[in-house]
Order: structure tokens, then C-alpha cells, then sequence
């Protein structure tokens, strides 16, 4: 498993209940790393998609608390970390990617070998929402910056963190 997140100078990445920019350079990085592959995220992040939809050419897992929620067609929901286990083992791929929110990326960060981070050179005013700072975490290291981009004024680095000790998904449980 591994998370993707784009974050600005202070490590924010939401505000309002959506993300702090759409920059097009970053989304096609996110499209082109997570299309045919499984994605997690919570149920305020599927809500901020384009019509509340599931993204398209994967598989989106929905982890929510909220049993009364009614998940769109195409999207697998569970309510629990074990049956998040359950389902990802049943499945039988490693091909995850972590997207959001806050409290997946809180909750699950630690079982992920690596992980994409965008760092948006740019401290956007209001961000309340935040990932947690990896530069200050001895338990990962910025193992690759993969490319340098502008998009929208903003300069962007597109940057893989390794995590020295991930652990097993069972250990969050």
C-alpha cells in the first residue's frame, strides 16, 4: 500500500471540505499513478469528487463509519479497519493507493511501504486540514524527488517518501 497527497509549504492539503488547488499537472500525476489500481479513501473525499462519482478505470474502496451511507455504484464500501483487511487481502493486490482524507492517510500512513507527496511551493491562507509533516518523522525519508514542474505559478516537486518500518495493516487493527 502507498498514499498519494499534494501539500503545500506547511503540509496542508484541504480547506472548505476540498482540496487547497486543482492544478492540472498534479491531477494528471495523480490520474497517471492511481488509474488501474485500487484506491482508498473516506467518505468526504468520494463526496468531493466530480458529482460525488467514483473515479474511473479503479477500483474505490469508501472507508466510512457511516453504515446508513449509500454508496454509489462502482464504489466497495467497508466500515471498519479489519474488514478493510478483509477486503484488500480477498482481492489479492498491493496495487493500493491511499487519497484522502485526513483521518484515512492519519489512520493508515503507517502500514504504507512509501508514499507520493506533490509539495506545492506555496503556503495557501486558510488550510485546515493537514497531512502529517514526513521531513519530521525519523520513521521516513525522502528517498526520490521525481520531477520538477510549474503549474499555475507554483512551482511543484513531485517527490517519493519511503517509510523505514511500515507496518502490517493487522497492527492498525
Amino acid at each position: 500500500m502507498e498514499f498519494i497527497v499534494a501539500v503545500d509549504e506547511n503540509w496542508g492539503i484541504g480547506k472548505d471540505g476540498g482540496m487547497l488547488d486543482h492544478l492540472p499537472k498534479d491531477l494528471a500525476f495523480f490520474k497517471r499513478k492511481t488509474t488501474g489500481h485500487i484506491i482508498v479513501m473516506g467518505r468526504k473525499t468520494l463526496e468531493s469528487f466530480p458529482g460525488g462519482k467514483p473515479l474511473p478505470d479503479r477500483l474505490n474502496i469508501v472507508l466510512t463509519q457511516q453504515v446508513e451511507f449509500d454508496a454509489p455504484e462502482g464504489v466497495v464500501q467497508v466500515h471498519s479497519l479489519p474488514e478493510l483487511a478483509r477486503t484488500l487481502r480477498a482481492l489479492g493486490r498491493d496495487d493500493v493507493y491511499l487519497v484522502g482524507g485526513a483521518s484515512v492517510y492519519a489512520r493508515l500512513k503507517d502500514v504504507c511501504r512509501g508514499g507520493y507527496v506533490t509539495h506545492i511551493r506555496h503556503a495557501y491562507d486558510g488550510a485546515e486540514v493537514f497531512f502529517p509533516d514526513l521531513s519530521r518523522d525519523d520513521r521516513w525519508e525522502l528517498a526520490e524527488t521525481i520531477a520538477h514542474a510549474e503549474d499555475q505559478d507554483k512551482a511543484l516537486d513531485f517527490c517519493y517518501y519511503r517509510n523505514l518500518s511500515p507496518q502490517p495493516l493487522e497492527a492498525m487493527l
